[in-house]
């Protein structure tokens, strides 16, 4: 037996002999030992080669060595990442989600209503990053929280390069980002899978500790940070199935870590809800989660559980359609590998080449059939690439979780994946795009498991199909996705309008491009609002137009500002609207607002106050008491 032979014997690992000096630095550790070390010694086997080749004297220095060199720079990596989530700033007018937002956050405390306690910590947080210098505007907000999108990125790639390689980890987390449809203003997503990552990496952390003290810390940290994340949208406990990982923790210590982590957590979720109960009083608090368990019986269908679990499953069977044609072309190639890979390098070649040009014929059938498209201002573009890579990424923490000559603490993230992949859905109307849009630990754990399955002896007849198809889904992800970064604008320019125009009148979405007729009715109706002075005037906004409450300045007399959602609702309606109607509020109506009981209801307000039309055109109504009076 050769020595190089032995050393695969003792890593217990099936690891070719071109990747074998990588693993030099374990030969000598026994297969019990292997897990409290991962915590001590979490380099890579591919950087450990890295850097013994680095310290030689005779590194590599032609032009492929430098740029390898330069590929693996944790610098330019660091820098990228900080710039990447910048891109998607100074673009985008949306009156809709981003800057109802944006109205949360500027009269945050003043209504109390069902969503402003549902996720009242990213509104108090929102809140305070609003006041301040140069957070006034739609560019400020962008900004600023775009910033905090970069330093969290930054973060989350030191805590990860020495667990998947530095490679892996900024490859994953500028697909992750580049994918992260929801704009960064929309902070009880973003904090949500800030918080909800950053918790994973400390558990997992925590589980392989050697040091009793650090790892109590950090067991107490990530329980209180799952805790808080509840404040942040209610929904977010369901997170607290990550304490599932304690099956990897030590026997001897497993029920203390877990008393330990239901304390952090209560200690994080009782927090801001007491404060919240200070505030608003409890009643209110409990309000908030009676009507959130009982919304769909107002009209918000899409809420419940079977409406939820319908449109997850719908969305992988989408995939799927796509993803068996793959399956196909695999098994075809491993068949020929079977027969061609281990007779030589012209065998492998004609393998690889087999593998490629059946990846080819299938993005071709993909693309016909509707899978993509080109046209990156709407989701059509990413959607379906992000659900496929999901798939992928879940059969490859199975085949992790799995194997048992894997370490555990990679096992571990194995578990870690599937659990975020199976509760980050749950909670929204979005079926999987909530998955698409927080795939910061998917993405870099799915490239090393990937590249960690390719060079798996085992697998050896299927590696050409393996690295041709996970190469080609790879690829695509990071071209379909940066792509998408770069153009798409949530709800503006949805069908290809060009985003060119700035608007001239309206100090708040300076600077800030959009559509033509966007500009044009933001500017139309900020002049509207000096003629008729109706900065600081309430305003009832029906239908999707909320925003307006920020640009045009306007607090709410309800208890939300967005009142034609279903999820506001008919009793919320009735008792906003006895108090609300005491007054005089304006009233704005978009032409694709529901004609529904609200709407009569908001009608016969305005005939039986005499109120005057003032605006009609660019399809908005604007309806106020007769000026003429």
């Amino acid at each position: 037996m050769s020595a190089e032979e032995r050393t695969d014997q003792v890593t217990g690992v099936n690891v070719p002999a071109e990747e074998r000096t990588g693993q030099a630095a374990e030969v000598n550790v026994p297969a019990e030992e292997r897990t409290g070390q991962v915590a001590e010694v979490n380099v890579p086997a591919e950087e450990r080669t890295d850097q013994l080749q680095d310290t030689s004297a005779d590194r590599d220095i032609s032009p492929v060595g430098r740029l390898k060199g330069l590929a693996g720079n944790s610098m330019l990596h660091v820098i990228i990442l900080g710039i990447w989530p910048l891109f998607a700033c100074g673009r985008g007018l949306s009156l809709a989600d981003p800057l109802y937002a944006l109205s949360n956050y500027q009269y945050f405390g003043t209504m109390g209503g069902t969503w402003e306690l549902a996720t009242i910590l990213a509104n108090a947080f929102g809140a305070f990053i609003s006041r301040m210098p140069g957070a006034g505007s739609v560019l400020g907000m962008q900004i600023y929280t775009s910033l905090i999108m970069s330093a969290f990125l930054i973060a989350l790639y030191f805590l990860l390069m020495d667990t998947f390689g530095k490679i892996n980890t900024f490859l994953g987390l500028f697909t992750a980002c580049a994918f992260a449809w929801c704009p960064s203003v929309i902070l009880y997503n973003r904090l949500t899978y800030i918080l909800f990552s950053i918790a994973t990496c400390l558990l997992i952390r925590a589980v392989f500790s050697e040091d009793d003290r650090r790892s109590m810390i950090l067991f107490i940290l990530s329980g209180v940070i799952l805790g808080l994340n509840v404040s942040v949208k209610f929904s977010n406990a369901d997170e607290a199935l990550l304490i599932v990982l304690l099956i990897f923790d030590k026997k001897q210590r497993r029920i203390r870590d877990i008393l330990l982590c239901i304390a952090g957590w209560l200690s994080g979720f009782l927090i801001p809800v007491a404060v919240a109960a200070l505030c608003y009083g409890i009643e209110a608090y409990t309000g908030m989660i009676n009507i959130l368990f009982t919304m769909q019986q107002g009209g918000a269908d899409d809420y419940t559980f079977y409406s939820m679990v319908r449109e997850i499953l719908s969305s992988y069977g989408d995939a799927l359609i796509f993803m068996v044609p793959m399956m196909a072309v695999m098994g075809v190639v491993t068949l020929l590998s079977g027969r061609l890979y281990h007779r030589g390098d012209t065998g492998r070649r004609i393998c690889y080449a087999a593998a490629y040009c059946g990846m080819a014929l299938w993005l071709r059938f993909a693309w016909g059939r509707g899978m993509f498209d080109l046209k990156y201002f709407h989701y059509n573009a990413i959607y379906l690439w992000g659900v496929l890579g999901t798939i992928a990424v879940l059969v490859l923490a199975l085949y992790v979780l799995l194997d048992k000559r894997q370490w555990k603490m990679m096992r571990a993230w194995a578990l870690a994946v599937m659990v975020i992949v199976l509760v980050t859905p749950l909670g929204s109307n979005n079926s999987l795009y909530p998955v698409v849009d927080n795939m910061f630990l998917i993405c870099p754990f799915g490239i090393w498991a990937g590249s960690r399955a390719v060079k798996d002896r085992k697998l050896s007849r299927m590696k050409p199909a393996l690295t041709a198809s996970l190469t080609t889904i790879l690829l695509m992800l990071i071209l379909q996705g940066s792509l998408f970064h770069m153009n798409f604008a949530i709800q503006d320019g949805y069908w290809g309008e060009s985003r060119t125009y700035l608007t001239s009148e309206n100090k708040r979405s300076k600077g800030v491009m959009t559509t033509k007729d966007n500009a044009a009715l933001i500017d139309s109706l900020t002049e509207l609002s000096k003629e008729y002075s109706l900065q600081g005037n309430e305003g009832i906004f029906y239908g999707n137009m909320p925003g307006l409450c920020y640009i045009l300045d306007m607090p709410s007399p309800l208890t939300t500002i967005w009142p034609s959602l279903p999820s506001f609702t008919r009793g919320e309606w009735e008792r906003d609207t006895q108090k609300a109607f005491q007054g005089s509020p304006v009233i704005f109506f978009s032409e694709d607002c529901p004609k529904d009981y609200k709407y009569e209801s908001l009608m016969g307000f305005i005939e039986e106050r005499g109120y005057a039309r003032i605006f009609h055109e660019k399809g908005m109504d604007v309806y106020m008491e007769d000026p003429g009076k």
